[in-house]
């Protein structure tokens, strides 16, 4: 197990070195201006490093053909992904693409949300002829939230392996040895890719990004093991728990989401409304938002797990969740509303 996650880092590691200068060459690259807030033009390889390089180890150790939907599957969403990077498709295809992914993941992979718990303190809430549009509903959520939050250096990245990480402690936990080695593989993977672009030192610039590619790859990562670990028979905790799991990128979608639609814009239209933006905007720098917004993740997915464990009721646990999410956007209010207050006086 240990031997498969370091050759899965070593495959990622080098993949990257090898991709780099490819991408330069064929334009895969993301080039600054706009919205954006990098200055140099960086190669978008992270998401096909990840996604070969899990593959091969998986492919090495003869795991290939007992995951062959989930990395088929995968493999569909970083090709989407790619031919985004490279030409900017609409978002209603990308949109199409991942309903079809959702699709093919409780069709194809068994993996389907069939139940939320007691969620709302009547007891368990089967989900019946409801899961499969809710599942791909899920599936489509969890992308394009990964998706949203990518704006910063280890952003993205970080959010996804705190999640992972976490996951693979209630694996471990509850003797899921199957969940243990795969989640293990990708934590190796997405490790190995934060080593070019995580901002661990003071104006350390990424040299590698994760590209549409490969935000769309981690959500469906976290999609797919989010759901199949609330569920039986491989159920790890409660599916309540699974949403403070990946809260920050959660609320920061759904915020967006929601200030879109009143502002009668698409809810898939770009702006400098995100979370990060924000505290930005409010003086912050990119590498503090980054450790700030990483650390949040830790935190809130900590209590959700020490709530589980705990044997803190799920419909206490939702309504924690909730409170949680309207404290973030007060706050998140007030240091928007005093940074532009700072800059009118400016």
């Amino acid at each position: 197990m240990i031997l498969r996650t370091v050759i899965a880092f070593i495959c990622v590691f080098f993949l990257i070195c090898l991709l780099k200068p490819a991408a330069n060459k064929i334009g895969l690259v993301d080039h600054p201006g706009g919205r954006k807030d990098h200055t140099q033009s960086t190669p978008l390889v992270g998401g096909l490093a990840i996604f070969f390089g899990v593959a091969l180890t998986a492919a090495i150790s003869f795991q290939l053909s007992s995951h062959y939907a989930f990395f088929s599957i995968a493999g569909l969403l970083v090709l989407v992904g790619v031919l985004d990077d490279l030409y900017d498709i609409p978002s209603r295809v990308r949109l199409i693409f991942q309903i079809v992914a959702g699709l093919l993941m409780v069709f194809w992979g068994g993996v389907v949300l069939s139940s939320v718990g007691n969620l709302l303190g009547i007891g368990n809430i089967a989900l019946t002829y409801l899961s499969v549009p809710l599942t791909v509903f899920a599936v489509v959520g969890m992308i394009n939230a990964l998706n949203m939050i990518d704006g910063l250096d280890g952003l993205s990245g970080g959010l996804s392996l705190v999640a992972l990480c976490l996951l693979l402690i209630m694996s471990f936990m509850s003797g899921e040895w199957m969940a243990v080695e795969s989640l293990l593989l990708i934590l190796a993977g997405v490790f190995a890719f934060l080593c070019f672009n995580f901002p661990l030192r003071a104006h350390k610039r990424a040299s590698v990004f994760l590209g549409d590619a490969g935000s769309m790859l981690l959500g469906f990562v976290l999609a797919w093991f989010l759901i199949s670990l609330s569920q039986a028979p491989q159920q790890v905790a409660s599916p309540v728990v699974m949403l403070w799991i990946v809260a920050v990128p959660l609320f920061d979608m759904v915020s967006v989401v929601i200030r879109r639609v009143r502002a009668k814009k698409s809810p898939f239209a770009a702006d400098r409304n995100h979370m990060h933006h924000i505290l930005l905007q409010a003086g912050y720098s990119k590498r503090q938002v980054t450790f700030v917004l990483c650390g949040s993740a830790i935190l809130i997915g900590v209590c959700g797990l020490l709530g589980y464990y705990l044997g803190i009721p799920d419909a206490l646990l939702f309504l924690v969740f909730m409170l949680l999410f309207i404290v973030f956007n007060v706050i998140l209010w007030k240091i928007n509303l005093t940074a532009k207050a700072v800059s009118c006086e400016a």
